[in-house]
């Protein structure tokens, strides 16, 4: 017996015979020791600060970065997605140890990937000509897809938790936009197409000179215009579902059809004729259809009508001294308060816990109903295109949902802007169910406006009920962003059209919230949302930069 270390040692063992120095050196714990720090020393001297860089040793070096110096250990632990230290957020440097397991970079392994143990776990590293680095999770998902595939090549990516599908394009793979995936990609084979998603309306549009063909979103108004036949017989009318418009077919071409080509003009002679049009009815009042009002469509409430029940649509009324009374409106409760900010949506939604999920949802509210063509118009610095919720790429970009209203010419008050429903329905209806919101006591806004802002409570059947006479209250103004408290009794219906209706009524039957302009013909302005909730909630909005 002897001993391979000083009295005091590690430990005592037997030597084989014939066994050499080196072969007792390199079982021992202390060469073992040596053995790492000589590869941690080279590792030194081959890692660079730049991301997840595993260098070639022939390479040029990079002095590291003061973060990376000071990472308390050379593997680390790893985090299988990312390539990063989970402890420090720096990258592992291990160029020594992935060298020696997957040999070394150069340019004829360029976008090689291959994977370690080194790293505390499975990871993945990929060569750049020259350095090993760390694979991304979108190097990886193309792994192995062929570099000159034929142009519109489609395949699916390798990673399941992605879900992406990928085309090929001018030399390389790009994933699949939201729209492509629903509809599929857009080339010769489907030119022309048109289809929706999520209420958004989309033209597979074939190049342009040297452009490339796309996916564009159109107005409803567009989509129902492109679907129309190539010909017809001169004076054709034909309505479109999507917009709610009629299109008329003269003189070989077709033409959108104002309300006079559907329901003829309006004179003293047809003074009261009642008429449907669109999804609802108008009526002839002074040379001008108006939306009929319930009497219009019902009849007088009189001694000899008095208890009966009569229905418009899915809308039913009693006569009640005089008057005709909705009997059947919804009033689903909802929390006591609610509070929308754009700095923290993520969504485009405002959230109502106690709705429905297709509550709260951002939509288009314009005078489409009244057969006007106003507009509404996002900045061209975001693409809406693609988002399963479109708004929510404005209130990522902006922390606010900043729109230019274009007011049209085919009504004589043109508004435009946006609102949200309370209970059901992702889309402005009269169909929308109504909610008691008198526990909100009112409504508070932030927001900044070229011109007055007009806030408003649409009830259940709001056309029906008030004939689009919602109880609103118009805001000054603003060049800065800023905050309102509007307590209910402030909210009161313009006088001239459309029918009364009791704030009590709307307020227990509130369907949606509206905030809209309303302009001159063919002018256009700017507003901004940036909160809104019930009143009193919007005191914990803080204004652009005083965050």
């Amino acid at each position: 017996m002897r001993q391979a270390y000083p009295p005091g040692g590690l430990e005592t063992r037997e030597v084989a015979p014939g066994e050499g120095l080196f072969m007792r050196l390199f079982k021992s714990r202390c060469a073992w020791l040596l053995f790492v720090c000589v590869l941690a020393a080279c590792n030194l001297l081959a890692c660079s600060d730049s991301a997840s860089v595993l260098d070639n040793p022939d390479a040029p070096t990079v002095p590291q970065s003061s973060s990376a110096k000071s990472s308390s250990s050379a593997l680390g632990r790893f985090d299988p997605y990312y390539g990063a230290d989970s402890a420090s957020g720096e990258p592992v440097d291990t160029a020594g140890i992935v060298a020696l397991e997957l040999g070394l970079c150069s340019a004829d392994r360029k976008n090689e990937i291959g994977r370690t143990t080194f790293c505390g776990s499975t990871c993945y590293v990929i060569c750049d000509s020259s350095q090993w680095r760390y694979a991304t999770m979108d190097e990886r998902d193309v792994d192995g897809f062929p570099e000159d595939a034929p142009e519109g090549s489609i395949r699916k990516g390798n990673l399941l938790s992605l879900d992406r599908v990928y085309v090929f394009e001018d030399g390389r793979w790009r994933p699949l936009t939201f729209v492509e995936k629903k509809l599929g990609y857009c080339d010769s084979s489907i030119y022309d197409k048109i289809d929706s998603v999520r209420g958004s309306y989309y033209y597979c549009m074939a190049p342009d000179g040297d452009g490339r063909a796309e996916w564009a979103e159109i107005p409803a108004v567009q989509a129902d215009y492109l679907l129309l036949p190539d010909s017809a017989e001169e004076d054709d009318l034909s309505y479109g579902s999507r917009s709610g418009r009629y299109f008329l077919y003269r003189l070989g071409k077709w033409h959108m059809a104002v309300i006079e080509d559907v329901v003829g003009y309006c004179y003293d002679r047809r003074e009261g004729l009642v008429a449907k049009f669109a999804s609802g009815y108008v009526v002839c009042r002074s040379d001008i259809w108006m939306p009929a009002l319930r009497e219009d469509i019902l009849g007088p409430c009189n001694a000899e009508s008095e208890g009966n029940v009569r229905r418009v649509r899915a809308f039913e009324f009693a006569c009640e001294s005089g008057s005709w009374i909705p009997v059947n409106l919804h009033s689903h409760e909802v929390d006591s308060a609610f509070y929308w900010d754009a700095s923290v949506d993520d969504l485009g939604r405002v959230r109502l816990d106690s709705a429905t999920a297709t509550a709260g949802y951002f939509y288009e509210y314009t005078d489409l109903a009244f057969s006007g063509n106003s507009s509404v118009e996002y900045p061209s610095s975001v693409n809406t295109m693609g988002s399963a919720l479109r708004l929510a790429p404005l209130v990522a970009e902006y922390g606010a949902i900043p729109l230019e209203v274009k007011m049209g010419d085919c009504y004589s008050r043109p508004y435009a802007g946006l609102g949200f429903n309370l209970w059901n329905s992702r889309v402005w209806s009269d169909s929308s169910e109504g909610v008691d919101i008198r526990r909100w006591e009112g409504l508070c806004i932030a927001y900044e406006s070229e011109a007055p802002l007009t806030l408003a409570i649409a009830p259940e059947g709001g056309f029906v009920l008030e004939g689009g006479n919602f109880h609103k209250v118009r805001l000054e103004a603003r060049k800065q962003a800023g905050m309102i408290n509007i307590p209910f009794e402030s909210f009161v219906q313009d006088s001239g059209y459309g029918y009364p209706e009791s704030l009590e009524t709307v307020l227990s039957s509130a369907a949606s919230i509206l905030f809209y302009v309303e302009g001159e013909p063919e002018k256009k302005y700017g507003f901004a949302v940036h909160a809104i909730g019930s009143l009193h909630e919007c005191a914990r909005w803080s204004e652009p930069g005083k965050k």
